[in-house]
């Protein structure tokens, strides 16, 4: 069984941005999430990225992330949650594996913010 910190590995986004997009253009760039230690980071690289924008808006135009993450709404076409990598935390300090979390929250049907009071229920 892999736990959180392998499924973080296989974790990406591809980052454009809204006014490329309305220009015809699809220019972005995958990031994989465990190449960078925090959302501040990441962010930082997508602003990188962009940086012939004086303030990108960004798009994320594809990501391959696990259900759990995608049901919490830490992403979405606009969005990106700064909670991301702290939710990563708790998750690998709870010392449970991932699978069973996802297996657990996919049964009861029950996302919510709160993910300490989640852990404490599986």
């Amino acid at each position: 069984m892999a736990n959180l910190q392998n499924c973080l590995d296989n974790c990406a986004v591809y980052c454009g941005t809204y006014a490329k997009y309305n220009n015809g253009n699809l220019f972005g760039k995958w990031f994989n999430l465990s190449d960078y230690d925090d959302y501040d980071e990441l962010y930082q690289a997508m602003k990188e990225l962009h940086s012939d924008e004086e303030e990108p808006e960004f798009m994320f135009q594809d990501y391959e992330l696990p259900k759990f993450f995608i049901n919490q709404g830490l992403i979405s076409e606009c969005h990106i949650s700064k909670d991301i990598y702290e939710i990563e935390e708790k998750i690998n300090d709870s010392g449970l594996e991932f699978e069973i979390i996802e297996a657990y929250v996919d049964c009861i049907g029950n996302y919510c913010k709160d993910t300490v009071e989640l852990l404490d229920k599986v």
